[in-house]
């Protein structure tokens, strides 16, 4: 039986042995491993000795080598402007973001840069309804002068351009499209609004660009009637050429024209003709907005030189959460298979709330509003 301090004789302490310092045993040992790794590195030169090495030299010989051999990466957009193409700095591009006249049409016209919601004295003339837009006598056109500059195509592969019309009729749904959507939103002001020249100066000190909506004839007229300034196709062409002047006088500062109801019209070429003939002498875009399979627009709009856009999806038609996401997937789906894709909505509170909730995620999604007259001929690098 192993002695303690009990059962030991009086006076006799146990062996050393029996309690060997195993404290002081461990420290000398890790002393001893500091000592020996420091010696190691000081002499060797090497900490990683041991671990597998290669050497390989570099060259800039292409012998052997094919075109097969490479891959082009694509740099991340945010270095577009960062890194030149000799890997220099460039230099840096002014971009009219829709804040006024573009820069150098502007120049020639004296244009107030940071006023661009009053029109330029070039561009107006005296109508019998007020002012009329006009193409300068330099050929600068109200279109050149107030539609936002947008990305090129190449900078933006899958790009959406919308239009919102209705704006101005309603105070507070109005209020809320100027305040909740993104500026590359074209708006579309309806002549039967309050207050119309408020409602461009807002939303051209914000950035939008803007239409002057038109009444049309529909084919359901008059048991559906687009109002009393309505153009007819049983009328005159003196006649809608006065009630488009009515129209187009309720202020300055747009860039085109847009139909309201209208399929009726946009499908007679006798009426339509006339009409599309005094947007291109004046300077402005047309946008068919009708959705109809009938209308002649476009052959006219060819022949009459006029800047035009035909809406692929109305996405509200139906009123409906379920039927406006619907559409805008739809939408989606032809600006990723095509490149581009033009599309109408109207100022009703539940189209604003799907919109504002559908553009916030856009760019994420790899997708690019632009605005409608970068979508001219299908072609945004004008």
């Amino acid at each position: 039986m192993p002695g303690d301090d009990l059962t030991a004789p009086l006076g006799l302490k146990q062996p050393w042995y029996h309690h060997p310092p195993f404290g002081l045993i461990g420290v000398a040992l890790l002393t001893l491993l500091a000592i020996t790794g420091f010696i190691w590195i000081g002499v060797v030169n090497d900490p990683l000795g041991g671990e597998p090495t290669a050497t390989v030299k570099l060259s800039t010989d292409l012998k052997g080598v094919t075109q097969h051999d490479f891959t082009v990466v694509e740099l991340p957009r945010e270095l577009d402007n960062v890194i030149g193409p000799d890997g220099a700095e460039p230099a840096r591009q002014t971009v009219n973001a829709g804040k006024g006249p573009q820069p150098e049409m502007a120049a020639e016209l004296g244009a107030e840069p940071d006023a661009p919601h009053l029109p330029l004295q070039e561009l107006i003339e005296n109508g019998p309804y007020g002012p009329l837009p006009r193409t300068a006598d330099n050929g600068v056109r109200p279109l050149d002068v107030y539609a936002q500059i947008a990305p090129l195509a190449h900078e933006a592969p899958a790009r959406i351009a919308l239009l919102l019309n209705g704006v101005g009729l309603n105070e507070t749904i109005s209020s809320m499209a100027l305040d909740n959507l993104p500026k590359q939103i074209t708006l579309g002001l309806s002549p039967y609004g309050t207050d119309v020249d408020r409602w461009m100066s807002t939303a051209r000190q914000q950035g939008n660009e803007v239409l002057m909506q038109v009444p049309m004839e529909p084919f359901d007229y008059p048991d559906n009637d687009a109002g009393p300034h309505s153009l007819l196709t049983k009328s005159a062409s003196a006649q809608n050429t006065d009630k488009l002047h009515w129209v187009m006088a309720r202020t300055t500062n747009y860039i085109g024209l847009v139909n309201f109801m209208g399929q009726r019209f946009l499908s007679d070429g006798k009426a339509l003709t006339p009409f599309l003939q005094e947007a291109q002498e004046r300077g402005l875009m047309f946008v068919d907005a009708s959705g109809s399979a009938r209308s002649l627009s476009q052959e006219i709009a060819d022949t009459t030189q006029t800047p035009f856009v035909k809406v692929d999806v109305v996405v509200d038609e139906e009123l409906s959460q379920q039927a406006i996401e619907t559409q805008l997937l739809q939408l989606e789906s032809l600006a990723r298979s095509r490149g581009l894709a033009v599309a109408s909505a109207t100022a009703y509170p539940i189209t604003l709330k799907q919109l504002a909730r559908w553009t916030r995620t856009l760019e994420d999604r790899g997708l690019t509003l632009i605005p409608i007259s970068a979508a001219i001929d299908g072609d945004a690098s004008h």
